[in-house]
């Protein structure tokens, strides 16, 4: 959460503007060439849809008589809409604004055009500043923009500026996004009696860097040029960690004799603030808010010990109170709300679940982190705005255990996929902790399928499958989110390519505390390749990867699974009469030299009966970008191995 600080000096300072030799752009609005029009790709990027020609920000102190320091935030951009795919890349634009109480930021200039060649002429059309859709939060307005008449070859530039009475701290600078960048450049002016701190990251290096103070006032000058795009990947940790930006961070403002305030902070103020705060730590010692939970657990008959205390509240919760969506880090300020209208933010179910836990006299702490596309939060850059959500942490015999309560299929220890991202901080007045978030759970997945094959070729049998951790958490999303188990099953069936799908069951799937058994009996007619006397089947039916995912030679990123992946798979075939085995796949076991991936493909023949054993593990979730072709290789031979045909024959 922001914190204002309105800070009025009566000052003699003298406002002096003042140059720097650096590189020049002389782009300017409106200012538009034949040549940028009839631009038909990037020479930087040949396969990008889009790319910016300009971006100028300037970021300045300002002091208004009356009402003190604010920040004047001014962006000017220019994109070059390349072919049909860049419009919809390109075409909006959002403007977030903070504001709280009535406070905060205000939009004192706008203008945005869209500008197309058209029988030789450029022709210009006007976005309405009024045109916009705004979306409220609790402390944010997003104004979102759509640019009209925009095709293959149009050119967008808009204009805007903020002024700001939040000083703390300044708007990320991001000169890298997820198209090129022909120039982006940043220019930051304060007083000189106020100390930033800046914080640059990214693989990006500025084309320009300078830092002045003259006459009384400091500057920064940030330039860039040609930036590569950067985009998500599969098996990515956000790109927001390894997007190339600027943050700046206020230390503290000293004018002589007038004013002081030293804006530093660290993790254990961060912490001893919010466990403080009335809207905060303190609301978890309020018994009123948790009455009718806790009455809930003392009557509940099943809940004899601490663990099956707190599974009895956890279930509670989930069942009479819904999550409105909202992913938040602090709780709701009006939380008696909550309690009357039976419904809150992820932060505000957390709350009650600690707040129930400590009247019951369990011991509960907050734990506050960023969520995988916020970034990873930085041990040693303190700041609250890096943290994006709250979970609960609960001690019993003095071993620690974390659950997401607003996340309703995911049990103790297995929390759900946006919160696996490095650490969080376990909140105490004097003693907080950062915590591993990745607690060693696997996406563990045993798959045994008994297969018959007629005389006709048709495969018939039985799959059975036991889904543990992560791919029981996956399992359950996918069941709540399809609608239902009824529904889920109904889709599985119908979307079931080359097979005929029947008694379906599912068993545990309200039941967090268990494994999943999913089990069905099918046929198929598709699986046999008839090769003169021959005769081929794939022996792997039912796939968890049918394509390697890491396609691209080189790879500019670590490699996240996200957590341990461990896959089992056994197949056992029974032959038509008359038939023999000809051919089976080969036998392997390969490992790397850590054994942190390993493979195994295990095959035994007897009589008519042939036994397929594959496995497939991946023991760490984490890799470096070094080890990437080692990734690819083993995916690879997975992949291959699967294709391994069994080979019959008449006798």
């Amino acid at each position: 959460m922001k914190k204002l600080f309105t800070i009025i000096l009566i000052l003699s300072i003298a406002s002096t503007s003042f140059s720097q030799k650096r590189p020049k752009n002389k782009m300017k609005f409106g200012k538009i060439s034949i040549e940028e029009l009839e631009m038909t790709s990037c020479d930087i990027d040949s396969t990008a849809n889009a790319v910016v020609l300009g971006d100028f920000r300037t970021y300045a102190f300002e002091n208004i008589p009356h009402l003190g320091f604010q920040i004047s935030y001014t962006t000017y951009r220019r994109i070059k809409v390349l072919n049909n795919e860049g419009v919809d890349e390109v075409s909006d634009f959002v403007i977030s604004l903070y504001n709280h109480n009535g406070v905060g930021d205000k939009i004192t200039s706008f203008k945005a055009y869209t500008y197309n060649l058209e029988d030789g002429k450029i022709v210009q059309t006007k976005l309405d500043k009024k045109s916009k859709f705004v979306e409220h939060s609790d402390y944010y307005d997003t104004y979102k923009y759509a640019f009209t008449n925009v095709k293959a070859g149009s050119i967008l530039e808009f204009k805007y500026s903020i002024l700001s009475d939040f000083v703390s701290d300044f708007h990320t600078y991001y000169p890298q996004e997820s198209i090129p960048v022909l120039w982006s450049e940043l220019f930051v002016e304060y007083f000189e009696e106020i100390d930033f701190k800046y914080f640059t990251s990214g693989a990006v290096r500025p084309y320009y860097d300078k830092h002045d103070c003259i006459q009384g006032k400091k500057s920064d000058v940030w330039i860039y040029k040609n930036v590569p795009a950067i985009k998500q990947e599969a098996y990515m940790r956000s790109v927001e960690n390894y997007t190339t930006k600027i943050d700046y961070e206020l230390l503290k403002i000293a004018f002589p004799g007038a004013y002081y305030q030293d804006f530093t902070t660290s993790w254990k103020e961060i912490s001893k603030d919010f466990m403080k705060s009335d809207h905060f730590g303190s609301l978890l010692t309020k018994k009123r808010y948790y009455k009718d939970i806790v009455a809930h657990v003392n009557s509940d008959s099943t809940a004899n010990d601490a663990m099956s205390q707190v599974l009895s509240a956890l279930s509670y919760i989930r069942n009479n109170y819904e999550w409105d969506q909202r992913e938040r880090y602090f709780p709701s300020r009006e939380f008696n709300k909550v309690i009357s209208e039976k419904s809150g933010s992820s932060a505000d179910l957390n709350i009650l679940l600690m707040g129930s836990l400590t009247t019951l006299g369990i011991k509960a702490k907050p734990l506050v982190l960023s969520t995988r596309n916020h970034g990873i939060v930085l041990q040693s850059k303190p700041s609250s705005d890096d943290l994006n959500y709250t979970i609960t942490a609960f001690f019993i015999e003095n071993k620690m255990y974390i659950v997401d309560v607003a996340t309703e299929y995911s049990p103790i220890n297995t929390l759900p996929y946006k919160c696996l991202n490095d650490q969080g901080l376990v909140l105490d007045l004097n003693a907080p902790q950062w915590v591993d978030l990745d607690t060693g759970v696997p996406f563990s997945k045993r798959t045994y399928v008994q297969a018959n094959i007629d005389e006709n070729l048709i495969i018939s049998g039985v799959y059975q499958a036991k889904e543990k951790g992560y791919a029981a958490l996956k399992l359950r999303k996918n069941i709540i989110s399809a609608g239902g188990t009824k529904k889920y099953i109904q889709d599985q069936k119908e979307n079931a390519q080359d097979f005929h799908i029947s008694d379906y069951s599912i068993t545990n799937e309200n039941d967090l505390d268990k494994d999943i058994t999913v089990k069905y009996k099918f046929t198929s007619d598709t699986q046999i390749q008839e090769m003169g006397d021959l005769i081929g089947i794939s022996p792997i039916l039912f796939r968890d990867y049918e394509n390697n995912p890491f396609t691209k030679e080189l790879r500019e990123f670590p490699i996240d699974f996200t957590y341990p992946i461990s896959l089992n798979y056994t197949y056992q075939y029974t032959l038509p009469e008359g038939y023999v085995v000809d051919e089976l796949p080969k036998a392997t076991r390969v490992s790397n030299e850590d054994r942190s991936i390993s493979f195994l493909l295990n095959t035994v023949a007897r009589a008519n009966t042939i036994s397929i054993t594959l496995k497939f593990d991946i023991k760490k979730a984490f890799f470096l970008t070094q080890q990437y072709s080692e990734i690819k290789s083993f995916f690879d031979y997975f992949i291959e191995n699967q294709d391994q045909l069994i080979i019959i024959k008449h006798e």
